[in-house]
């Protein structure tokens, strides 16, 4: 059986929040108890917020890379795509080699 709980009344979170903390009293406030097996969901967006890690797109300017990944993978913004090669400091990225025919993952 599949039960999806969402927690309500969850706070936002802010730059350096111990995101782990926040969600096991946001779980208790909810009166949720978490069994064995449990999968817990934490949206991508909350973990960067508490890290420090949001970018502005206005600030990135997409490289002749990024353009010619954006060619192959066209539904990722280039300036996306900017960030991932800023991030992985390789311009086919540390996890995907986009060649001319095909991606390897």
């Amino acid at each position: 059986m599949i039960k999806l709980t969402a927690i309500s009344a969850f706070p936002m979170i802010q730059t350096y929040d111990s995101l782990g903390k926040v969600i096991v009293e946001a779980i208790s406030e909810n009166d949720i108890q978490l069994h064995e097996h449990d999968i817990l969901c934490v949206a991508s967006k909350i973990v960067s917020v508490a890290e420090n890690r949001i970018v502005s797109l206005n600030a990135i300017v997409a490289s002749k890379s990024a353009l010619e990944i954006h060619k192959k993978v066209s539904r990722k913004d280039p300036r996306v795509i900017q960030a991932m090669i800023d991030e992985t400091g390789a311009s086919y990225g540390s996890q995907l080699e986009i060649s001319e025919n095909h991606i390897d993952a």
